[in-house]
């Protein structure tokens, strides 16, 4: 592999995580799922990333793979399990 491609593996695995940590912050109480899935969308691409597929939030029992539509007016209850799930390439190197 040569020395692009690795890199661009490695900053898209390095903003998959940091778009994750970031969910953790603002997926508090009363938050609405769909205005997270934005504000993490929102992070990817300042990060100078792209979605490599939506971006999945279910909670409790709800299976995973669920992305939240407009007008979906889900919010977090304090005693939810969320699931979240982001994908991130750059420049078509999925991390």
């Amino acid at each position: 592999m040569d020395g692009d491609k690795f890199k661009s593996y490695r900053k898209a695995g390095k903003i998959a995580v940091q778009a994750l940590e970031y969910g953790i912050t603002i997926l508090k109480e009363d938050t609405l799922l769909f205005d997270a899935t934005l504000k993490i969308e929102e992070k990817i691409k300042a990060l100078g990333g792209q979605l490599a597929f939506p971006i999945n939030m279910s909670l409790n029992t709800g299976a995973a793979h669920f992305t939240p539509l407009p007008g979906d007016q889900t919010k977090v209850q304090s005693i939810d399990t969320i699931k979240l799930d982001v994908g991130v390439h750059v420049d078509g190197y999925i991390g």
